[in-house]
Order: C-alpha cells, then sequence, then structure tokens
C-alpha cells in the first residue's frame, strides 16, 4: 500500500514507554504520521 512508516526503539522500554520524554516523542511521532497519512 506504500504507507511510509519508522520503526522507533526505546531500549529502555519495554510494552510501555514510561519515560515522560520517550512518551512525548512517540506520541508526537503518532500525531506526525497521522496528519501525513490520513488527513491528505
Amino acid at each position: 500500500m506504500k504507507v511510509p512508516s519508522r520503526l522507533l526503539v526505546w531500549l529502555n522500554a519495554n510494552h510501555w514507554i514510561s519515560n515522560g520524554e520517550d512518551s512525548r516523542h512517540f506520541y508526537d511521532e503518532v500525531h506526525a504520521w497521522l496528519g501525513r497519512c490520513l488527513i491528505e
């Protein structure tokens, strides 16, 4: 389907991102992806 993707890895996280700064980065990436891929 040619949807661009990125692999984001946090070395100190498992199933949950518990670090606040890492969590903010994750959601910034998700919202940016949604803006690029769904709202066109």
